[in-house]
């Protein structure tokens, strides 16, 4: 019988935004996957549920929070193999708020003993600000942040696709294709930047010691700019793993451990 569910719950400590205004990016470079790149639903061999969250300088008023959760699960259309996803993210900083959510589908096929997936998301993306403000040094009343605040919705769309030959995967997707833009008060509205993904992994068995290593890097970029994230985790009899990740400049430490059979928990610092 094919496994019930996988949970994952991610804590992250230290974590780094991605370099556009909207998108976040995760130390744990595969825990968020399928969030970014729809091709990757439907993978697992049954229902996965990533859930994770987030909170940045404790105990300061404004600190940034975020949340995401993320559902998919195997799926057969009129009987063509692929996946069915659904991923909802919430990141609230200072006076913005920004809630995404959207439904996924993939469609799975074999290419030369290559398996290959293609994916397409949409839904809505809501963005938000308070107009209730008060700076550190108690002044309030800034002309330039209205006091009733606003709140925008728009139409978003993705596309990727992801290829496993081996023990080798690679990935590419587009986030907010449409580039929607958000007219909030300003004169010339904000757009949600176009955002390319790559992603690619390695496996590698060192089966005599029971350890497994897992080399993992994606390039982000929203057209004008770009990061690099890597991470390199060891896996040990498949229950306990730990490594780095790296950040152009910036080093971060990952562990987390499995148990359940198919619940796992890690942590970034």
């Amino acid at each position: 019988m094919k496994k019930a569910a996988i949970l994952i719950l991610i804590i992250f400590i230290g974590y780094k935004n991605s370099i556009a205004q909207f998108n976040p990016q995760f130390s744990f470079l595969e825990t968020a996957l399928s969030y970014n790149n729809p091709a990757v639903v439907g993978y697992g061999e049954g229902i996965c549920v990533t859930a994770l969250n987030r909170n940045q300088w404790l105990g300061l008023e404004g600190a940034p929070k975020t949340s995401l959760l993320t559902v998919n699960s195997p799926f057969r259309l009129f009987g063509i193999p692929g996946g069915l996803g659904l991923a909802m993210y919430n990141d609230k900083a200072g006076l913005a708020q920004n809630f995404n959510l959207k439904a996924q589908y993939s469609y799975h096929t074999y290419i030369s003993g290559t398996q290959v997936g293609i994916g397409f998301g949409g839904g809505l993306i809501n963005l938000s600000y308070s107009g209730t403000f008060t700076a550190p040094d108690g002044i309030d009343g800034d002309l330039s942040i209205p006091s009733t605040g606003e709140n925008r919705m728009a139409f978003d769309m993705q596309a990727g696709f992801y290829i496993l030959k081996n023990n080798l995967n690679i990935g590419f997707a587009i986030d907010h294709i449409n580039q929607a833009n958000i007219q909030f008060y300003q004169k010339n509205p904000p757009y949600l930047a176009r955002h390319y993904y790559l992603f690619s992994s390695y496996f590698i068995d060192i089966s005599s010691i029971n350890i497994d290593i897992l080399p993992k890097i994606q390039v982000v970029s929203d057209g004008a700019d770009w990061q690099l994230y890597s991470n390199v985790i060891a896996e040990y009899n498949n229950k306990f793993f730990a490594g780095l990740a790296y950040n152009l400049g910036d080093v971060s430490l990952l562990a987390g451990l499995r148990f359940l059979d198919g619940l796992e928990l890690g942590i970034n610092y």
